[in-house]
């Protein structure tokens, strides 16, 4: 889906390799998978994301707190 999808979806990521993929054109650097610690290659914010009690991430897992890459979408 799209930037903008419902709130409260979430995606389950299978991998630690699904992970680094789906970072891949986010404009987001993974530096820890658990906890999970992103990089903005954009503006160099960091940020963590706790995963939900079912273990998938939250639907906007990727997304910069300054919004930088909130063009990109999930869908790859």
């Amino acid at each position: 889906m799209a930037f903008g999808k419902k709130r409260g979806a979430s995606l389950g990521i299978p991998s630690p390799e699904a992970l680094s993929r789906l970072a891949d054109g986010k404009q987001i650097e993974i530096l820890e998978k658990n906890p999970l610690l992103l990089h903005c290659r954009s503006c160099g914010a960091l940020w963590s994301v706790e995963r939900l009690s079912d273990g998938t991430l939250p639907a906007d897992w990727w997304q910069c707190p300054d919004k930088c890459n909130h063009r990109c979408g999930i869908d790859i």
